[in-house]
């Protein structure tokens, strides 16, 4: 049987079973012209490739860079293109933005660097973003960006393709968002379907109007954090200069602009209140001296997103956690709709701040007044685990408010029961664990396996 006549599913499996990376593939299609026109459709809709650096990165880098050239053809299969890379080189910017310029068909795109250094996050692949940014690959259809500073106006850009539908950034550029950049956004319109972004507090402005532009989301993922690792460092990524520290000094003198901020996402996620059937807020409570500030994500405000069916909360905020009648009463604040809930602790504060106790009682001071122990925190010591009431209370609701509720998790609940002395402490997770049973609700928790 013939090349010819083998089915692309056949083909694809025998290459992969005998480990043909795509470099091997691509020299195999230039020398062998037999089975070039199938090897090229079938097997060239997805690129994939892991820069290393060095002579590794110029090695594969050039290997893919004929492959394009000399097949002009291979340009418009591709599909999907990943890249992986380790390093920040001003020759591989300009063979990256020079790639895409040659990609017309490309639909999906993922550019991670991965650093070894907290500054090296301010370099930018400028050719390369330059590039994107023109709209040139118009059928781009995902874009996953990171480890990347990139503006909170670059990211509107992106998010407004005609063609766009999944969009995920993992950090924006220390800039100030004025009225330049808001009148930037005025008028314009997003059809994106998944939004992920990573930013800091100060960056919230921009994404308040950025969400402004969307219609028709359907998944909403927000890690939302205060600058806290950035103070002190003066340095605009935006125009390599040092800036004047304008955000910083806004947030240090709690700018009311800045600090309601957060409430607002409910708001601006009105007219997708249609649509939003996934949200997950991920709310970082640090401010001065790594102390923990109130969330202002409050969950009561989503009440009105009618096809919500999934969602990630940190429900319980900073006041909340000392106040046990707001703390049990908050799934007063879910909204009914849902059908899955995961509750998130905070992984530095949220075992000994949720259960109301101190991880080293014999200190006056709490624990996280310590900036250079906040990331070392011993979960050894006598833990308050019995006060779990405000978990069963969900399950109590299933008949009435949660009757939807089918599926509960508890993200980052450590096994602190192995550590405390209390006899009661140790049967707290077998109690919740019966009363979601009683409820018919699917529920897990780290510590099942050690309790049950």
């Amino acid at each position: 049987m013939s090349w010819q006549n083998l089915s692309p599913e056949i083909l694809e499996m025998i290459f992969h079973d005998n480990g043909l990376l795509l470099p091997d593939l691509a020299i195999l299609a230039r020398t062998n012209k037999r089975i070039s026109s199938i090897v090229l459709p079938v097997l060239y809709r997805q690129i994939v490739q892991h820069f290393n650096g060095g002579k590794e990165l110029s090695r594969r880098a050039e290997r893919l860079r004929r492959t394009i050239y000399e097949c002009p053809a291979l340009a418009a299969l591709i599909k999907t293109l990943i890249v992986k890379c380790w390093t920040i080189d001003d020759v591989y910017d300009k063979f990256m933005a020079d790639l895409i310029q040659r990609l017309c068909s490309l639909q999906e795109l993922t550019f991670t660097v991965h650093y070894h250094g907290y500054h090296s996050r301010f370099k930018e692949y400028k050719n390369f973003r330059k590039t994107l940014k023109s709209g040139v690959c118009s059928n781009l259809r995902m874009i996953k960006i990171g480890y990347l500073y990139i503006s909170c106006n670059e990211i509107s850009r992106y998010m407004c393709f005609p063609n766009m539908r999944t969009l995920v950034v993992q950090y924006t550029k220390r800039r100030s968002y004025g009225l330049k950049e808001r009148l930037a956004l005025d008028g314009r319109q997003s059809f994106l379907k998944v939004f992920e972004i990573y930013l800091d507090s100060s960056r919230i402005l921009g994404l308040l109007d950025m969400l402004s532009c969307c219609r028709a989301l359907e998944k909403f993922s927000c890690h939302l954090q205060e600058d806290f690792a950035n103070r002190g460092h003066g340095y605009n990524a935006e125009d390599d200069e040092p800036s004047d520290g304008e955000d910083e000094q806004r947030q240090h003198e709690d700018d009311p602009e800045l600090l309601d901020a957060p409430a607002m996402i409910p708001r601006a996620l009105t007219h997708c209140q249609q649509t939003l059937v996934s949200l997950d807020l991920y709310w970082i409570p640090l401010r001065n001296e790594m102390r923990p500030g109130p969330s202002p994500l409050n969950p009561a405000s989503f009440t009105n997103l009618k096809s919500l069916r999934s969602s990630a909360y940190l429900l319980l905020s900073y006041d909340e956690r000392w106040h046990i009648p707001t703390r049990n009463k908050f799934y007063e604040r879910i909204p009914p709709s849902l059908e899955s809930l995961t509750i998130l602790f905070p992984r530095s504060f949220g075992v000994f701040a949720v259960f109301n106790a101190n991880p080293h009682s014999e200190d006056d001071d709490p624990p996280y007044k310590d900036e250079h122990r906040i990331h070392d925190i011993d979960l050894n010591g006598p833990y308050a685990t019995t006060d779990l009431e405000w978990v069963i209370a969900i399950a109590r609701m299933k008949k009435t408010h949660l009757n939807h509720l089918n599926k509960v998790d508890l993200i980052d609940y450590k096994d602190v029961h192995k550590h405390c002395d209390d006899p009661s402490a140790c049967l707290a997770p077998k109690v919740v664990r019966l009363a979601f049973d009683a409820a018919s609700i699917n529920f897990a928790m780290p510590s099942d396996s050690a309790t049950i």
